[in-house]
């Protein structure tokens, strides 16, 4: 028995429709990831045995005390926080003020590594060591890939539109 070739091309034309499983897995990995990411964000906890730990001036503090939206707000805008200027830590701010005075534009791994400077050694986009009071924070790797999933799309959702 023959398959005519017009079924044969509805069936082709249809499957290139669906989503295969590795696309499935990938978004579902991605959002999870970011999920994630957003716990370590706002509630400075991380999805590993290991504490995220934030140290400043010396002393170690549980992160889930000084957590990123502490500072830097749900949204990531920044602004003003505890008597200091807090900087907009959303991906398109970062990246306009990384560019300023340069003709340089960073590829996703160049920046997630200054980013993780930033965030662990307390060192900017420029190699200079941050004049703020900015804890450095201690993580796994895991979590640090987590939170950098979540900054790659924090501001960019419904609650924050109208920041």
């Amino acid at each position: 028995m023959s398959i005519p070739n017009t079924t044969i091309l509805i069936i082709l034309t249809f499957s290139l429709y669906l989503p295969s499983k590795f696309e499935t897995n990938s978004i579902s990995y991605q959002n999870e990831s970011i999920l994630k990411g957003e716990k370590i964000y706002m509630e400075g906890i991380g999805s590993t045995e290991l504490k995220i730990e934030a140290v400043s001036m010396g002393r170690s503090i549980p992160a889930s005390i000084v957590t990123c939206a502490s500072c830097h707000g749900q949204c990531g805008k920044g602004g003003e926080a505890q008597g200091m200027i807090v900087p907009d830590i959303r991906r398109a701010s970062y990246l306009m003020r990384y560019s300023m005075g340069t003709n340089k534009i960073l590829s996703e791994k160049e920046m997630n590594k200054k980013i993780k400077r930033l965030i662990t050694l307390g060192i900017n986009h420029d190699g200079k060591k941050v004049k703020s009071m900015m804890p450095k924070y201690t993580m796994s790797l895991k979590d640090m890939d987590y939170l950098l999933a979540y900054l790659e799309v924090l501001g960019n959702d419904e609650k924050c539109a109208n920041e």
